[in-house]
């Protein structure tokens, strides 16, 4: 039984706005039970994202946090944008938007982990 992500909005996710942009597909989505439970208390969170580990070339990003020793998932975006052809920043202005949602939820926020891609770094 196919179910689409809309059908979930407002209960259990939120749909995370994203920059239109030629050539590159996103749809980014936040757990709102986590973020409702725990955004105040979020001081730390880490970016992490697949390269090249699926058939379809989709590049997939999240956003976790920690808390009582337990890894809490707050974001996810899935993107078709590594096929080379989306516009220069393409994909920094899609973490920017994915980013800056979580610190909006998030505002006590004082440090990001992530991995040395340039544009997750120039997103922060």
């Amino acid at each position: 039984m196919a179910c689409s992500i809309e059908k979930y909005e407002e209960e259990e996710v939120e749909i995370i706005p994203m920059p239109s942009e030629d050539s590159i597909l996103t749809i980014a989505f936040a757990l709102k039970e986590v973020l409702d439970k725990y955004s105040e208390h979020i001081l730390e969170v880490t970016m992490d994202s697949t390269w090249k580990t699926n058939t379809l070339g989709y590049e997939q990003f999240v956003i976790i946090t920690e808390a009582n020793g337990q890894a809490l998932p707050l974001a996810f975006a899935f993107t078709a944008s590594t096929d080379g052809t989306a516009m220069p920043g393409a994909k920094e202005l899609m973490l920017v938007a994915l980013l800056g949602h979580v610190v909006k939820q998030c505002p006590n926020i004082n440090f990001t982990l992530m991995d040395k891609d340039t544009d997750e770094i120039s997103a922060v």
